[in-house]
């Protein structure tokens, strides 16, 4: 089926693209801010989250609103337009959904094992920042 001169398959890429490229900005800034409270500003990943942080600072109140509100917005109604497509004309979407909703509750089942897995992660994330650490002085 064409829409706009598109097959499906470049439509679905545009949209997908799209959302994702709405929302970089908000996710660029929130990390920013993260990796800016790591460590001391004289040190990386803090110096460039700090200059990240800068390039924000200096941007003018209305971009910013757009930037961290609106497009985040927009980018939240596409998706979900997207996904409520998906779901009533894809049968095999809504198969594997439900299959993943399937296997996340019986991971969940199984307090246990996924508190080990979180201290995996924890660990190694915690790890993987001393080391980061270590390598800037």
């Amino acid at each position: 089926m064409m829409h706009l001169g598109l097959t499906r398959t470049a439509r679905e890429a545009t949209v997908s693209l799209g959302a994702l490229l709405l929302v970089l900005p908000a996710v660029v800034f929130l990390l920013a801010a993260l990796l800016r409270m790591l460590q001391p500003v004289q040190h990386q990943p803090a110096a460039t989250a700090a200059a990240v942080m800068a390039v924000f600072a200096g941007t003018p109140r209305p971009v910013l609103r757009v930037l961290l509100l609106l497009c985040p917005l927009v980018a939240l109604i596409v998706a979900a337009a997207d996904q409520r497509r998906r779901w009533s004309d894809d049968p095999a979407w809504r198969e594997d959904v439900w299959a993943l909703a399937g296997a996340c509750g019986r991971v969940l089942r199984r307090p246990l094992a996924v508190a080990t897995v979180l201290a995996l992660l924890a660990s190694a994330g915690w790890l993987a920042l001393v080391v980061m650490h270590a390598i800037a002085g």
